[in-house]
């Protein structure tokens, strides 16, 4: 298991698992990293065209979308209020396209069986990687104004429990040493979201502390169950580290400054979402905003990210 220090996204830059490009990317998550029609293009899909990579997206527009939907329980705002598969419900998809997939293709469907067969062989030298992109309706909800820091500890560990048990289920049926790439949860306070739906009504600072601290909770426990996973290799990688320095960055990086403060951190569609609105945040000098809408980047923003992961993975 290799993770970032605080000079790093990953450790070490080049990590030897992914030294050479994998044949396919699948990939499971949050809105974040689901292609949709209100932005068609997001860092998954950028990765994969760049790379010419076979890629499978199961994520989900819904920015609610969780590991664990029992655990999480009801959003408390309307940001985040949208009913998504959560993580088992993705996985099973794929395994369920991943029987088809090859029986199509005429595979033995035990893979732990048939290793030694040709048409195995052949399969499992099909390079894949997994990546999870998972926390951002977990840290939202667990620092409501009614957070409590024992319950939310708890739904962080439930989450995590969930998370290691479908890549157990995936290192089952994987023909190879499975590698995935889980993504660390951005900061929700960061976001124009938490600025209208939050700030106005923490005056003492107990959601924002909440909101930091179950974020470094939830990597904290991540780290360590990573670390003692023997079924592959896990590689995190701190979106967080990412977004923050392109907020503290701003201009120097060519993010446009918000329209009432010297930051990038407004966004360009602001409650329209129409044809002619939604263009002009595409492309253009609207393109620059880092902030898509209050809870999701930048397309401008989508391939920068998609660039620091190619970047520091090959």
């Amino acid at each position: 298991m290799y993770v970032l220090p605080s000079t790093s996204h990953f450790y070490p830059n080049k990590h030897p698992a992914t030294g050479t490009l994998p044949k396919r990317l699948i990939v499971f998550g949050n809105a974040w990293s689901n292609p949709s029609s209100r932005q068609p293009q997001v860092w998954s899909n950028i990765l994969c065209n760049k790379l010419s990579l076979d890629c499978t997206n199961f994520s989900t527009g819904g920015n609610s979308t969780t590991i664990n939907d029992k655990e999480v329980g009801v959003i408390d705002s309307l940001l985040f209020n949208s009913t998504s598969p959560d993580l088992r419900s993705q996985v099973s998809s794929f395994l369920a396209a991943e029987k088809a997939r090859n029986a199509a293709l005429n595979l033995p469907t035990d893979f732990q069986q048939n290793l030694k067969s040709r048409a195995m062989k052949s399969y499992a030298q099909q390079k894949g990687l997994f990546i999870f992109n998972f926390g951002l309706s977990e840290m939202w909800q667990m620092s409501g104004p009614d957070s409590d820091r024992k319950k939310a500890e708890a739904s962080v560990k439930a989450a995590i429990d969930m998370l290691f048990e479908e890549l157990e289920a995936l290192a089952v049926i994987w023909p190879e040493v499975l590698q995935a790439i889980v993504m660390l949860p951005v900061d929700v306070s960061l976001l124009p979201a938490w600025k209208r739906e939050r700030q106005p009504f923490d005056k003492d600072g107990h959601m924002q502390r909440m909101a930091f601290e179950m974020m470094r909770y939830w990597n904290k426990e991540l780290e360590f169950r990573a670390a003692k996973w023997p079924r592959g290799e896990v590689l995190l990688w701190d979106v967080n580290q990412w977004f923050a320095e392109e907020v503290m960055r701003g201009e120097e990086v060519g993010w446009k400054k918000g329209w009432r403060e010297m930051n990038p951190l407004e966004a360009c569609l602001k409650g329209g979402e129409g044809e002619e609105e939604m263009q002009k945040c595409s492309t253009g000098s609207d393109g620059e905003w880092l902030m898509w809408d209050d809870v999701l980047i930048s397309p401008r923003a989508q391939r920068k990210m998609a660039d620091r992961l190619i970047e520091a993975l090959w």
